[in-house]
């Protein structure tokens, strides 16, 4: 049910302009699973398969997105969603950020440097917490294959399944 809330309150708002003047219409950057996507997309996707939707603002919308997200951004994940149009090598890391989610310039230097982004759950913990740790464990093994070690110095400590998965490698 909050799901399906989530997406008529987003729906509703991209209708009515996420910011709007007098002069002209302003819509926000919508991006699906790490891929910039149309309104007639987001429109066509189910609501039940949407896991969750983040909303960035000014500054760190524009730090993430560049000119592209000037008027913010909204970023929906669906581990359901599939589509030859995005970026099958691009790996998601899950985070349990807290009541304000923080992205730094380091967390943007990361995800390009490793082609990962990260997903930033706020303070609410999915109800399949444990799916999303071994997700994650599966991107922490292919980030090692790939990188070596080098990269556990600089993920955020936040990362769902980080410490657990490090002790079990030492």
């Amino acid at each position: 049910m909050k799901k399906i809330i989530l997406t008529f309150l987003i729906l509703f708002t991209i209708s009515n302009g996420f910011c709007q003047t007098k002069i002209q219409k302003k819509e926000a950057l919508l991006v699906l699973n790490g891929k910039i996507i149309s309104k007639e997309i987001l429109e066509k996707i189910d609501p039940i398969i949407i896991d969750s939707i983040k909303v960035l603002k000014n500054k760190s919308s524009t730090d993430k997105y560049g000119e592209k997200g000037k008027f913010g951004t909204i970023e929906i994940y669906s581990s359901k969603y599939v589509s030859e149009n995005l970026n099958k090598n691009q790996k998601i890391i899950y985070v349990l950020g807290g009541i304000a989610s923080i992205y730094t310039k380091e967390d943007i230097e990361f995800e390009k440097k490793y082609n990962v982004k990260y997903h930033d759950f706020g303070c609410i913990a999915p109800t399949n917490f444990e799916e999303y740790e071994a997700k994650n464990k599966k991107v922490f093994d292919s980030l090692s294959k790939e990188f070596g070690e080098n990269w556990q110095k600089e993920i955020k400590v936040s990362s769902m399944g980080f410490s657990e998965w490090k002790k079990e490698k030492n």
